[in-house]
C-alpha cells in the first residue's frame, strides 16, 4: 500500500479510493466494529482527503455506492485518531472538515451521516439504532471507533482501579450503572458512551484489555499474540507501561469478580466465587481469600471455601430468586452487588455456556437459557412462540420458575408475555462454542466445579471470513498449550487442541477464543483425561447413623494414577478426596456418589442441605416450615410417613417438588410426645428409610438435648 502524504497527492482521488477500497472491503468484512480494521493515520488523512475532493464535485451519489469501505474507514478513523476525553457533541464534524477539507454545513453532516450507514449496511455492521434519532449519525460512527486513542490512558487506569481488590468494585456492575445514564468517576465522555451503548462489544472490549494489561504485568517479555486487539490499542499500552504511567502487575491477576452463571442439568442458578490472593506485591503473593459473605433477599450465609481448593472457584447455589446478591470477601471492605431478579422484567438469560446476559447487553441470535415465572411464556420476534429446544429443572427454592433453552435464531426481540414487557434485542452474529461433553458424574475438583473425562473441542460458525485466533492456556500460567489461527467459511469443528500437551492431560485450563469483537469466548475447564467412576450403591440412602457405606471405584488410563483408587465412605462422609497424578502434575479431585439428602426449611427460607437423618426437638417445629427431600433418580411423588412406637400413625403427601409441609404433623407429634418421619417401604427400596426424628427433650438434661449432626453437604 502506498504510504505517502495526503498533502503530496498528485493522482486522481478516484483511483486512490478505488486502490483503497479493494483492501478496506476485504478486511470490513471479518470484523464487528470498524476500528478492528488497522490502517494508519496517513491512510486515513489521505482516504478523508479524496471523499472530500470528491464530494465537492459530485456531492455524496457515488460515495456509499462505490467505496463504502473507504467511508466507513475514513469516518471511523478520524474519530477514533482525533478525539480526545473532553469530547462533547459538535467536536467530531469540525475534525472530519478539517480532514476531509470541506466547509462543511448541516446538510453536509446528513450527507455524510447518511453515506456512512449505508457503508455498514453493505457490510453487514450493526447500525446501532437504539442510540436514538439524536444520536443517529454520530452515535454510530463513535461506536465503530470504540475507546479513541487519546482516551485510552483514562480508560485503562479506570480499569485497574476498578478491578484491584481494595476498590470493591465489579465491572459487571460498572457496566449496569453506565448502561443506566449514570456517569462514573474517571470515564470521559466517549468511552462513557460506548460503554454505556456497547453491550456486548464493550464487554469484549475490556476482557481484552484486561487481559492485555495482565500480560504487560507478567515477568519477562510479555506475550501479547492473540489478543485480537487493534494494532493502536496495544501499541498505547506498550507505550503507557514503559513510561511508568500504568501501575500494572499483581492486582490485574487478581482481578476475576463474583458472577452469576448457569448450570442447567447441576447447580442450576448459582454463584462463582472465585479465590482470589491477596498481598503487597507482585513477589508478595500473600494468602488465598478464606471465604465470604453473601446476602440473598436479606438472608445472609457465610461461605467458606474448600482447603484444598486455594486457586478454583467456589459455587454456591442461589436458592431462591431475589432482586439482587451482595459479596463481601473475607478482610475486604468493598462490597459487590450483582443484580438478579428485576420485579418488572423478572427474565433471565443466560448463554448456552452458562454465562448471565445482564439486561443492557444484546443477546447473540443462537440458543440461550431462560428462566422465568411459569406464569408468564418467552416470546420473540420471529413471530409465534418460542421453539423450545430442551428444559430442565431449577433446583428447590425456584418454585413457580421455569428453565427452558430456546432458540433466537431468526428472532429480532426476546421478552416475557404481557403488555410493557421490555424487550431484549437480538443482534450480532452466531459465536464459537466449547464443546466438552458431559462432565464426570459425582466428581469435581474442591470448590465444585465440573471434571471433564474427554478432551474439548473448539465449534467455530462459519459465514464470514474472520480469523479466528485460538489459545489453550493453564490456569496456572505458563506457556500455552496450543495456539493457533482458524478461518472458517462454512461452521466447523477444531479438534487439535492437545496435539502437543503431554497425555493423560491433567488439569484446568483456559480455553481462549478470540474473533471480531463481541464474537469471542474465555471458558475454564478441569480435566482429568481417561478418568471413570463407578459407584456402589448408585444411590446412597439414609439410615440411622447417617448415609448407607458406599465404595467408589475409579479407573484411569496409562499414565495417570488415583490414590486411592477405591475408596471407601462411611455414613458420616457424603464425599471423599481423592488425588490424581501424571508426569509431574497431581490435583485433588472430590468424588461425592449420589446420596438423598434433606433440607430442613425455616423463616425465609433459611437452613442448609444435610446429608443424614435429622433429629429435631419438638419445640424446633414452630421454626420449621417444611421439610425439603432430594433423592437422586425418583421423580415420581411418594408420601411421608409419621411413625410411631414403630406403626404409621400418620401419612403426608408430597406436596410442591419434595417440600413436605411440618404444619401437618404436628398436633400428632405433640400428642405423641415424638414421632419418626421415613420414606414408607416400597417406595426406594424394601426397607422403610429414616428422615428425621422428632423428640421432647428433658428439661435440665444436657445429654438429650446433644444433637447428633451428619456432615453437612452443599
Amino acid at each position: 500500500m502506498v504510504d505517502v502524504k495526503h498533502d503530496r497527492l498528485t493522482f486522481d482521488a478516484a483511483a486512490l479510493l478505488d486502490m483503497l477500497e479493494r483492501s478496506f472491503s476485504s478486511r470490513l468484512r471479518q470484523v464487528s466494529l470498524v476500528t478492528e480494521v488497522d490502517v494508519s493515520e496517513v491512510m486515513i488523512d489521505a482516504a478523508a482527503d479524496a471523499l472530500g475532493r470528491v464530494y465537492r464535485r459530485s456531492g455524496d451519489r457515488e460515495l456509499a455506492r462505490r467505496w463504502p469501505g473507504c467511508v466507513a474507514v475514513a469516518l471511523t478513523g478520524v474519530a477514533s485518531a482525533r478525539c480526545e476525553p473532553g469530547h462533547r457533541q459538535g467536536t467530531y464534524w469540525r475534525h472530519w472538515w478539517a480532514a476531509c477539507h470541506v466547509r462543511g454545513r448541516a446538510q453536509d453532516g446528513t450527507a455524510f451521516g447518511e453515506t456512512f450507514l449505508a457503508a455498514l449496511r453493505v457490510f453487514g455492521l450493526p447500525t446501532f439504532p437504539e442510540l436514538g434519532e439524536t444520536q443517529k449519525y454520530l452515535g454510530p460512527i463513535m461506536m465503530h471507533a470504540g475507546i479513541p486513542t487519546h482516551c485510552l490512558a483514562d480508560f485503562f487506569r479506570f480499569l485497574l482501579s476498578s478491578r484491584a481488590q481494595e476498590s470493591g468494585l465489579d465491572l459487571e456492575a460498572v457496566l449496569a450503572r453506565v448502561s443506566g445514564g449514570r456517569r462514573i468517576g474517571g470515564v470521559s465522555e466517549p468511552v462513557r458512551r460506548f460503554l454505556q451503548y456497547g453491550g456486548d462489544y464493550a464487554q469484549d472490549v475490556i476482557d481484552r484489555c484486561m487481559e492485555l494489561l495482565e500480560r504487560l504485568g507478567a515477568e519477562g517479555e510479555p506475550d501479547l499474540a492473540g489478543l485480537g486487539l487493534p494494532a493502536r490499542i496495544v501499541e498505547q499500552a506498550q507505550a503507557l507501561a514503559r513510561d511508568g504511567l500504568l501501575e500494572i502487575g499483581w492486582q490485574v491477576a487478581s482481578a476475576e469478580r463474583p458472577r452469576i452463571a448457569l448450570d442447567p442439568f447441576g447447580q442450576g442458578i448459582h454463584l462463582v466465587l472465585p479465590r482470589t490472593q491477596s498481598g503487597s506485591g507482585p513477589h508478595d503473593p500473600g494468602r488465598a481469600a478464606d471465604g465470604w459473605t453473601v446476602t440473598i433477599g436479606g438472608v445472609t450465609t457465610e461461605v467458606r471455601s474448600h482447603p484444598l481448593g486455594p486457586v478454583t472457584p467456589c459455587v454456591l447455589p442461589l436458592p431462591r430468586p431475589a432482586p439482587r446478591v451482595q459479596v463481601t470477601q473475607d478482610g475486604s471492605a468493598g462490597q459487590t452487588e450483582l443484580d438478579l431478579v428485576d420485579p418488572a422484567d423478572p427474565l433471565l438469560i443466560f448463554t448456552e455456556g452458562g454465562r448471565f446476559v445482564p439486561p443492557h447487553q444484546a443477546l447473540p441470535p443462537e440458543a440461550v437459557w431462560v428462566a422465568h415465572p411459569g406464569d408468564r411464556e418467552p416470546a420473540t420476534g420471529a413471530g409465534g412462540p418460542a421453539r423450545v429446544i430442551a428444559e430442565s429443572r431449577l433446583p428447590l427454592g425456584w418454585e413457580g420458575w421455569r428453565l427452558t433453552q430456546i432458540s433466537l435464531d431468526g428472532a429480532a426481540w426476546l421478552a416475557l408475555s404481557g403488555d410493557g414487557a421490555p424487550r431484549r434485542a437480538v443482534r450480532g452474529q452466531h459465536t464459537p462454542r466449547l464443546l466438552t461433553g458431559e462432565p464426570l458424574p459425582g466428581v469435581s475438583t474442591p470448590d465444585g466445579s465440573p471434571v471433564l473425562s474427554g478432551l474439548p473441542a473448539v465449534w467455530l460458525p462459519g459465514g464470514s471470513e474472520a480469523c479466528w485466533l485460538i489459545s489453550v492456556r493453564r490456569s496456572t500460567g505458563g506457556p500455552p498449550v496450543f495456539t493457533g489461527s482458524r478461518t472458517a467459511l462454512q461452521p466447523v469443528e477444531v479438534t487439535g487442541l492437545w496435539a502437543g500437551a503431554l497425555r493423560p492431560v491433567l488439569g484446568t485450563f483456559v480455553i481462549t477464543v478470540r474473533g471480531p469483537i463481541g464474537r469471542g469466548i474465555r471458558r475454564t475447564v478441569t480435566i482429568a483425561e481417561g478418568l471413570g467412576v463407578r459407584c456402589d450403591p448408585p444411590v446412597r440412602l439414609f439410615r440411622a447413623d447417617g448415609l448407607a457405606p458406599a465404595r467408589a471405584w475409579l479407573s484411569a488410563g496409562p499414565g495417570m494414577a488415583v490414590t486411592p483408587q477405591t475408596p471407601v465412605l462411611s455414613p458420616q462422609e457424603p464425599d471423599r478426596t481423592v488425588t490424581c497424578a501424571t508426569h509431574g502434575e497431581s490435583m485433588p479431585l472430590v468424588v461425592t456418589p449420589p446420596h438423598m439428602r434433606v433440607f430442613a426449611e425455616r423463616a425465609a427460607g433459611q437452613g442448609e442441605w444435610s446429608a443424614g437423618p435429622l433429629r429435631l426437638d419438638t419445640g424446633e417445629l414452630d421454626e420449621i416450615e417444611a421439610l425439603r427431600i432430594e433423592i437422586p433418580g425418583v421423580t415420581t411423588a411418594f408420601p411421608l410417613g409419621v411413625v410411631v412406637g414403630g406403626c404409621t400413625v400418620q401419612e403426608v403427601g408430597r406436596s410442591v417438588r419434595g417440600r413436605y409441609s411440618l404444619w401437618r404433623v404436628r398436633d400428632t407429634v405433640t400428642a405423641h410426645g415424638g414421632a419418626d418421619l421415613v420414606v414408607p417401604a416400597g417406595v426406594v427400596c424394601a426397607e422403610a428409610v429414616p428422615v428425621a426424628s422428632i423428640y421432647a427433650a428433658a428439661a435440665g438434661d444436657p445429654w438429650l438435648s446433644v444433637e447428633w449432626s451428619p456432615r453437612r453437604t452443599p
